[in-house]
């Protein structure tokens, strides 16, 4: 059961990492006209955030059950001790067990995430992009006028400049 169980979150990581792409695709395919406003090149990453979030619980949950699979139900016949025995040893010696689980459970998390930055670095860089575009049409259109005080969609060129950072901060 353990198993088929492994499986079942290892297809909903890939599940929830194909629903990612086929969103952030359809959804920068659908902004990038030029009747929406600018802000809406950002709406992929309302899908981002959350799809991340499930992607970090499955693979935390795919940690969880694959280490219960090697301590309790894999034999090492080089390795006669048992669990108890050696969570009795960690002690004696000294390793605290937050440490080890922080090394185990968190360590290769970031490269099964790399698709979740990608497209939302993806998305900044679009929005910086549509920006860039906007702006430089509007500066042909106004010679005289300074690119910080360009206004897009009744907002000015610098507030969407601190909304992509703040973004991109967070």
């Amino acid at each position: 059961m353990m198993r088929e169980e492994l499986v079942n979150y290892m297809n909903k990581l890939h599940e929830v990492k194909n629903m990612m792409y086929i969103a952030v695709g359809s959804i920068l395919l659908f902004t990038i006209s030029d009747t929406l406003p600018i802000i809406c090149v950002l709406l992929p990453l309302l899908f981002v955030l959350p799809i991340y979030i499930s992607a970090v619980n499955y693979w935390l949950c795919i940690r969880k059950i694959s280490s219960y699979l090697v301590v309790f139900h894999e034999s090492y016949e080089d390795c006669p001790i048992h669990w108890e025995s050696r969570n009795n040893m960690l002690k004696k010696i000294g390793i605290r067990e937050k440490e080890n689980f922080s090394k185990s459970t968190f360590s290769n998390i970031p490269t099964q995430l790399y698709p979740y930055y990608t497209c939302a670095s993806m998305t900044i860089t679009v929005y910086f992009l549509q920006l860039y575009k906007y702006a430089i049409k509007e500066m042909k259109l106004h010679s005289s006028i300074n690119f910080l005080m360009i206004s897009i969609d009744g907002i000015k060129v610098y507030i969407h400049i601190i909304i992509g950072v703040v973004i991109i901060i967070f």
